[in-house]
Parts: C-alpha cells; structure tokens; sequence
C-alpha cells in the first residue's frame, strides 16, 4: 500500500518543482506565427530578466551600433548617462523597479497572438529618435514588414491582468525578424 501512495507523491513533488522552475515568459502562436512572436518574446524576456544582451539582439544592429555611437560621443552633455552601456544599465535598473512597483515580484507573463497585417515598404519613414539618430531604414534589405497585435497576460504575487501591445516588426532578405526602433526603451 505505502508504494502505491509513494508514486503519485512523487509526481506531485515533481509536478511542482517543474512548474516553479518554468520560465518567466512564455507564448503561445500558430506556428506559422512562432518566428514573428519570438522576437517580441525574446524582447520582453530581456525586460522582465533583466538581460540587456536578448533586448538589443531584438533589434536590427546597425541601428543599435548608431544609438551605442551617439551616446558614447555626446555622453553626459545630452543624456543622463556616460555612455550607452549606463544608459542601458540605468535603463534597466529603472524597468526593474518600475515592474515590481507596477506588478510585484515573482512576475510571469504569457504572450499570445492577437493579429498580423502585412504593411508596405514605403510606409515606413525615417525615423528621428529620443537619440538623436536618423535611422534611414534599409529598404533594399528588408523583405516584409509586419504589424503584428500580442496579448501580455501578466501575473504576479500581486497582480492579475493583461494588456494588448503592437510591434512593427522588420524581415530582412536573410530571413532574420528584428522589432521596429521605435519599440526601443520599451516597457509594459
């Protein structure tokens, strides 16, 4: 009788541990969807992990080398860093405190997809940022651009709620999907 009872207990203590091991962020997509939403998952599991390195890998690089440019030539005359590594650390450091103010600890979020519209080329325009870089988008290299709508279902020790969010997303002739600049400093 005890090794019959002493099996389910085994799966539950198994069961829980997997579950309180699960990743912060998770998704759900139809799969011809997965690469598009994996960019704004990759994003956002930067946010809520802290992780600077997956956040910026969202974005194309070369205008991420032009943002790093800009601020570590102007540093503290324009912004309120040294640098673009401050810049990002503080970034961070202020997301991180605005989540648990917002959210409370312990914060999962689940993204599901709401739309997709394709969207033309020539709509995109260039774009003048908080930066002060004029990112002239590479037209030649860009394939699709795709406004995508993404539910985040947010939980915490103290929160339950969700919200909608839209993201341009750009697929370059490689096939790599990189997020829109102006997502860049996101925060939900």
């Amino acid at each position: 009788m005890k090794k019959k009872l002493l099996f389910p207990v085994f799966i539950l203590i198994f069961s829980i541990f997997l579950s309180s091991c699960s990743d912060p962020v998770s998704y759900n997509v139809e799969k011809k969807h997965e690469k598009k939403i994996k960019v704004i998952y990759n994003m956002v599991s930067g946010l809520v992990e802290g992780d600077s390195e997956l956040y910026l890998s969202t974005f194309e690089p070369e205008y991420i080398k032009n943002v790093r440019n800009v601020v570590d030539t102007l540093g503290r005359q324009y912004f309120d860093a040294e640098n673009f590594d401050d810049l990002i650390n503080s970034f961070f450091y202020q997301y991180e405190q605005g989540l648990k103010s917002n959210y409370g600890e312990d914060i999962k979020v689940a993204l599901s997809f709401n739309s997709v519209e394709e969207s033309s080329k020539d709509s995109l325009k260039p774009l003048f940022d908080d930066y002060s870089v004029s990112y002239e988008f590479p037209k030649d290299n860009i394939k699709t651009v795709y406004n995508v709508s993404v539910n985040l279902n947010i939980t915490s020790d103290s929160y339950k709620g969700s919200k909608d969010s839209s993201f341009t997303l750009l697929e370059m002739q490689n096939g790599d999907i990189y997020l829109h600049p102006e997502s860049f400093l996101y925060s939900f």
